[in-house]
């Protein structure tokens, strides 16, 4: 296998959805996109690479306060491929930091 091939079998990215309940937060002061993307940020790193909001409803399903959010999460390690447990690893980190922060909750 030549160094590129090596380098680039280490560098796969492992996609992920994560689905939580947050607090209504002022739009204003860039609310939950803003905040809740930077708590989740330090959680996941060194092995988060990129997180997108990719849908957020707020609607008569949803507890007053409340807003469903999904979020996608991509994570990568420059040095070696990520196993289901690293990545489950840093998912469980993210929804820990999201609940002590106040921001979220999983939804079950």
């Amino acid at each position: 296998m030549t160094r590129a091939a090596r380098m680039a079998s280490r560098s796969r990215t492992a996609a992920s959805s994560l689905r939580c309940w947050a607090l209504e937060e002022a739009r204003s002061s860039g609310g939950w996109a803003v905040g809740g993307v930077r708590v989740v940020t330090a959680a996941g790193a060194p092995l988060l690479r990129a997180v997108r909001v990719f849908d957020v409803y707020e609607g008569e399903q949803v507890q007053a306060g409340r807003k469903s959010i999904a979020l996608n999460l991509a994570f990568r390690s420059s040095e070696r491929t990520l196993t289901d447990e690293d990545v489950d690893a840093a998912r469980h980190s993210i929804v820990q930091a999201l609940a002590a922060n106040g921001r979220a909750t999983l939804r079950r």
